[in-house]
């Protein structure tokens, strides 16, 4: 085959620089339930026209604007994020890790996740919920129903 300058081709390359995250989403039910969850359902199911296959690939779309991630699992469900590591998250929801071969692609100089925070808040997902990166005070009041964790040293 021969390669052209400016044209895409199907090869990819690593670099020595991959950062690992953890996504934490609440979703009510993702365990005791899973026919019927409520909150951030992004079970993947392989069908295209799933409603919680179409949830994760809006959230994993959003994280790829910036970084795309390169090494990655399906979120699994727990019925405990907290004992999953959460940093705030109680109760059920999905787990999900990745990985993007970009340092520091998600520090806004205030947090090593401070983009990922920052662009996915209020993001709406086709079931209708929107996701909430940061919790705001007001008339209604917002929950956080996502959040990030960037592990360092491994």
């Amino acid at each position: 085959m021969q390669k052209i300058n400016g044209t895409s081709s199907s090869n990819q390359s690593l670099s020595s620089s991959i950062e690992y995250y953890t996504v934490f989403c609440s979703a009510t039910n993702a365990v005791t339930d899973p026919e019927n969850v409520l909150g951030v359902d992004i079970n993947v199911t392989g069908d295209l026209s799933d409603i919680s296959q179409k949830n994760f690939e809006v959230l994993l779309m959003s994280i790829g604007l910036r970084a795309m991630p390169v090494i990655m699992n399906d979120p699994v469900a727990t019925e405990d994020l907290d004992l999953m590591g959460a940093p705030t998250l109680i109760g059920e929801g999905y787990v999900w890790k990745f990985a993007v071969e970009r340092q520091n692609m998600f520090d806004n100089g205030v947090s090593d996740v401070g983009y990922l925070i920052d662009e996915v808040d209020y993001i709406v997902l086709p079931n209708g919920v929107t996701i909430r990166t940061t919790q705001k005070i007001g008339d209604p009041p917002s929950v956080i129903n996502v959040e990030f964790v960037k592990h360092t040293g491994l």
